[in-house]
């Protein structure tokens, strides 16, 4: 709920919410990990060899649906290689959005819960 008017043309539109700070999936997942002191081994594949792979486990997984899902789809790979940024200006501006936590914090917010839920 918005603590303040809002302009009648700011109704009926889609937003993009975000913390507004675009940061490499890599480097996300380098700080969670560090939070939660596991190591990381990162192997780089490359996209098109992920993605054939990707396309043929979805194959698999078609014809033996018992296998249940995939471990890796195709937009899986697409969203993990293709970096995404979501632009929050017209919510910053229509709608007096302000981020409310940052990166850091949703990470440790995260780590903290994981620790708790994994004792």
């Amino acid at each position: 709920m918005l603590c303040r008017d809002v302009d009648a043309e700011a109704l009926g539109r889609a937003y993009n919410i975000s913390n507004g700070d675009p940061r490499a999936f890599s480097e996300l997942v380098s700080s969670l990990f560090g939070m939660l002191d596991i190591s990381l081994r990162r192997r780089n594949i490359p996209y098109r060899t992920a993605y054939g792979v990707a396309a043929l486990l979805e194959r698999v997984h078609e014809f033996i649906p018992a296998l249940g899902e995939p471990p890796l789809t195709r937009y899986t790979v697409g969203s993990l290689s293709i970096p995404q940024t979501l632009d929050i200006t017209d919510a910053r501006e229509r709608l007096g959005y302000t981020p409310r936590v940052s990166i850091e914090q949703g990470l440790q917010q995260f780590a903290d819960w994981w620790r708790a839920e994994s004792c």
